[in-house]
């Protein structure tokens, strides 16, 4: 496990904002004793400078998405041109990391918090969409608005060795706590965004418990991404 350890956070390769070439960033050595003595101590501070690195001036962003129907949200959303606000000012509240290296595998959980996310997209909801027997079946703009987002992400992966170390995380998964969520829907009909978002706003609770599997989904494609495009160059290590 060792060597794992060793290497997973002694060289953590970066991409730059801009155009300059691919950096390599060294950050110091978590040795096994940081887990035991420190309380993963440097875990978390080499998480919180991969946070540091998301650019705080433009949004994430994923071309479509596509949730599918639960018990209370019973129809397809639509979603294209989605951008994330705000996950530049995560703070990460716990870390921890398991390898092994026989296996060649790794585990990372790290548990986090934002004060606030926005999640902007163009969306449509096909005819027949009704939440709580109310008919929203509409296309147009929404924002999502998270509040106090608490989440605990866990990535997982791979690493092979030829004869440099190469990382890659090949799952990720997430569970969210919010408290509280709001929604502002947009079609260029009034009457009609004021009906979406009534019904959307005085459900909230309902909303995400019966929901938050579903939206989850689409925050462990964006952090494995982040992952393997900001941490896991394709250089060996």
């Amino acid at each position: 496990m060792t060597g794992i350890y060793l290497l997973f956070f002694a060289n953590i390769l970066l991409v730059n904002a801009g155009i300059n070439p691919k950096t390599r960033v060294y950050f110091k050595q978590c040795m096994e004793e940081d887990a035991v003595e420190n309380n993963n101590a440097c875990l978390l501070l080499n998480a919180q400078r991969v946070v540091a690195l998301i650019p705080s001036d433009k949004p994430i962003e994923i071309k479509q998405w596509t949730i599918k129907g639960t018990k209370l949200l019973s129809y397809d959303q639509h979603y294209q041109n989605i951008k994330l606000y705000n996950h530049h000012q995560a703070k990460i509240l716990k870390a921890g990391l398991e390898a092994n290296e026989i296996l060649e595998t790794w585990k990372l959980v790290l548990e986090f918090h934002v004060p606030e996310v926005l999640f902007v997209s163009d969306y449509e909801f096909e005819p027949g969409s009704k939440l709580l027997n109310v008919d929203i079946a509409s296309k147009g703009k929404v924002t999502y608005h998270h509040k106090d987002y608490n989440g605990t992400l866990t990535l997982s992966g791979g690493v092979t060795f030829d004869p440099d170390a190469n990382f890659t995380a090949t799952d990720s998964k997430v569970s969210l706590t919010m408290g509280g969520m709001s929604a502002r829907f947009e079609t260029g009909d009034s009457k009609l965004d004021e009906r979406i978002n009534t019904v959307y706003n005085a459900n909230w609770p309902a909303i995400f418990e019966d929901a938050t599997g579903e939206y989850t989904k689409v925050y462990a494609h964006v952090y494995k991404n982040i992952a393997n495009d900001l941490i896991f160059d394709k250089e060996p290590y």
